[in-house]
């Protein structure tokens, strides 16, 4: 039987970010039922891979053309609507994911009229849900971003951090609690740090200077293209509160389900969200997590004050004291099942 042909539409799997991984597993996962192609919006253009930035059009419309499912996965208002628009014009099968709360994009009239449209809604959090639904054709659906990882594809930590936690572990001993976190770029919303990197230093230097120095955080910034200065100030206030020994930020891509798993705890500080890939990857390892309560967290998740760095503090002080344990285990969707059942209805 030939398979049916799937274009995926956003940041390709090669690249970094929530979407690229979400796409990369759903490619894994559905490889025995379907054959898929992209149409990448990422930054960096790989080989053998259709970029949008190319300009070319003839290209983007054969790859429409000879698909027969066409998934939308774009995080950008103005891209989406386009790649929607042009597939219900060729009359194909139109599914779009939306991977944040579509209300924080505004326009939000707009994207409820034209995901109306669409064969397949699939919205990551209530917020975004409540926000779409309505009556039509479409059906809709409330599902995380996450897809379980393949822990044997996922590479290996690098050795400067596995050496880090090692030494960290040994000079604190049993008491030791590593925290981890992570941003796939260092981004302001609302002219605030978007994943919180700051929060989290606060958190931490509060920690130190109260005596509870055997906490560490281990933060990932996968890639840095606009905010260098506001790293280094990050930097300078390591320095200047004297916590270089608590703190190591990573500045290149790992796989961070690598470092949940090597973690005690996971933070995720965000000042608005989606559907936290990190978050989700968290729970399936049973590692307890700190979140910000910007939006609708699964069950069990450890909720501070958002933009309180004391609050953060103190949820990190009672997790790592065994106050708090981790969420139980909510990922009892059969996800293969779930998209075998949205691709082909």
């Amino acid at each position: 039987m030939t398979k049916k042909k799937v274009l995926l539409i956003g940041p390709a799997p090669q690249n970094i970010g929530g979407i690229s991984m979400h796409l990369r597993r759903l490619m894994a996962l559905l490889k025995d039922d379907f054959d898929f192609d992209i149409v990448d919006e990422g930054h960096v253009r790989y080989p053998h891979v259709f970029n949008l930035r190319s300009l070319n059009l003839f290209r983007y419309y054969k790859l429409l053309w000879h698909s027969d499912i066409v998934h939308v996965n774009s995080g950008v208002f103005i891209l989406r609507c386009f790649h929607i628009i042009n597939s219900l014009l060729l009359g194909k099968k139109t599914i779009v994911t939306i991977h944040r709360d579509p209300r924080i994009e505004g326009h939000i009239a707009i994207t409820k009229k034209l995901v109306s449209k669409c064969n397949h809604a699939i919205l990551v959090n209530h917020e975004g849900y409540d926000a779409l639904k309505t009556q039509g054709k479409c059906s809709y659906h409330l599902l995380p971003a996450f897809l379980p990882p393949v822990l044997d594809d996922e590479p290996a930590l690098p050795s400067q951090i596995v050496d880090w936690i090692s030494a960290f572990r040994s000079n604190h001993q049993e008491k030791s609690t590593i925290c981890c976190s992570n941003a796939w770029n260092l981004v302001l919303h609302d002219g605030e740090d978007l994943y919180g990197l700051d929060l989290c230093l606060q958190a931490i230097a509060d920690l130190c200077h109260r005596g509870f120095t055997s906490i560490a955080l281990v933060f990932v910034v996968a890639t840095n293209t606009d905010n260098q200065l506001l790293l280094d100030s990050y930097k300078d206030y390591i320095a200047r509160e004297g916590i270089g020994d608590n703190v190591l930020i990573w500045e290149s891509p790992i796989s961070f389900v690598r470092l949940v798993a090597a973690s005690n705890i996971v933070l995720r500080a965000t000042n608005t969200d989606g559907d936290a890939i990190s978050l989700r990857e968290a729970i399936y390892y049973r590692k307890p997590v700190v979140a910000s309560d910007v939006v609708d967290r699964p069950k069990g998740t450890i909720l501070f004050k958002n933009r309180d760095s004391v609050d953060l503090a103190s949820k990190i002080k009672a997790t790592a004291e065994g106050n708090f344990h981790a969420a139980g285990d909510d990922m009892t969707i059969d996800f293969r099942s779930t998209y075998l059942d949205i691709y082909n209805h």
